[in-house]
């Protein structure tokens, strides 16, 4: 079995091993769905099997190997009303 192949496994093992709610999000009213990032959402047909095995929408991002490190970024920029949403109440 390939390196390829291997990560495509243990990917899948991993994604439809973990609460749904932790990958899914909401994309303007479309429903459930997995948005891939980083360097996995570049392995060849990913989305499409994730879309097979989980029936979720799947979507990879426009720049998935600098988006992280931009959202990363801007959170950063905005600390202090994160950290005032995340206090108790």
């Amino acid at each position: 079995m390939t390196s390829r192949h291997r990560i495509r496994r243990h990917t899948m093992e991993t994604v439809t091993s973990t609460d749904g709610t932790t990958l899914a999000c909401e994309l303007a009213g479309e429903g459930p769905s997995i948005v891939l990032v980083g360097g996995g959402a570049l392995l060849g047909r990913m989305d499409e099997r994730l879309r097979l095995e989980t029936e979720l929408s799947v979507h990879v991002v426009e720049s998935p190997l600098t988006c992280v490190a931009v959202g990363a970024g801007r959170s950063l920029e905005e600390y202090d009303a994160i950290a005032r949403s995340a206090a108790p109440r």
